[in-house]
């Protein structure tokens, strides 16, 4: 009654991926003021000119999902407003009432890292991730504390810890998340760390197909940095001290051991030897002869020749 011309749209998991697409659409072009939907909408849609949502019986909701629906307003200068509410006639529960209260505050930017502490707080994660190891992972980060918990159980199960001897990279490219492209900072936290596992050339078709969906089309900075981070795990693999590659050198250090060279490494440079030699010096240097290639195709060409090291 309120507003008698107000156009309505209406979303939610039981509609066809182009029923959804056509809703979303017409809400981004206008045709629509309101939109009326369940949690779906909760992540991945981004409507600048929102500047209202109304949540309902929110207390049957986890504190990640509030936070995730409280992000679809207030994502331009508008002034934007956001309702949790629930049935006043209802008792809520101890952990709904801790929910609520959370979201009220922690409302400034950059807040997804207290939400997500709140949240493990909360709920708890087992003995392992529970009230008695939160404080600890708490300083350390989460992707730490889980390596290090890998490492404890890797230990207690008597498998050990595989030495990891250093690796210096000087490869002379922009490579890094633009702030224009991914604007959030956990967003970008969360990329360099997902980016920083790749480990084959399928990591970087799932993360590069990932992120533009996301964002938009992927920027050349990102997809230097995925290739940067590929070529350090294989370097890792291979024994490697360190890699240089610019205009005029592209050559990788090997760290002094029992062998010359790793027996797969050796015989790569076998079946490269129109373009890659192996010299010594202090340490053995494996030297590549690609001055010609422009850096996307040397980025390329050592990524190959690395995942050819590995695989014999």
């Amino acid at each position: 009654n309120m507003l008698p011309n107000a156009r309505i749209g209406v979303a939610h998991g039981q509609m066809s991926e182009k029923m959804l697409e056509d809703v979303i659409m017409k809400l981004y072009d206008g045709e629509y003021d309101i939109l009326i939907a369940t949690t779906l909408i909760e992540s991945g849609i981004d409507l600048p000119l929102a500047n209202t949502i109304i949540v309902l019986n929110s207390d049957m909701l986890g504190l990640a999902q509030l936070y995730q629906l409280r992000g679809r307003i207030g994502r331009s200068d508008r002034l934007a407003y956001a309702y949790f509410t629930y049935n006043p006639n209802k008792i809520l529960t101890e952990d709904a009432y801790k929910r609520l209260d959370a979201i009220m505050e922690f409302s400034e930017l950059g807040s997804g890292f207290k939400i997500a502490m709140r949240d493990l707080e909360i709920r708890g994660a087992g003995n392992v991730l529970g009230k008695e190891q939160h404080g600890h992972m708490e300083k350390v980060g989460y992707d730490m504390y889980c390596k290090l918990l890998d490492e404890a159980v890797k230990s207690l199960k008597g498998e050990g810890k595989k030495q990891e001897l250093p690796l210096k990279v000087d490869i002379v490219c922009p490579a890094y998340i633009p702030e224009d492209y991914m604007a959030g900072q956990e967003e970008r936290i969360k990329a360099y760390s997902e980016i920083s596992e790749i480990s084959n050339l399928g990591d970087i078709e799932i993360l590069s197909k990932q992120y533009e969906e996301a964002f938009g089309k992927l920027p050349q900075q990102i997809e230097y940095l995925m290739k940067i981070a590929l070529i350090k795990n294989l370097c890792l693999i291979i024994g490697a001290k360190r890699v240089l590659l610019d205009n005029n050198n592209a050559k990788i250090f090997m760290h002094k051991t029992q062998d010359i060279v790793p027996k797969a490494v050796a015989k790569t440079i076998e079946n490269y030897k129109d373009y890659a030699v192996l010299r010594f010096e202090e340490v053995p240097i494996i030297v590549f002869d690609i001055k010609n290639k422009n850096l996307k195709d040397k980025l390329d060409f050592v990524i190959m020749f690395l995942i050819e090291c590995t695989n014999v």
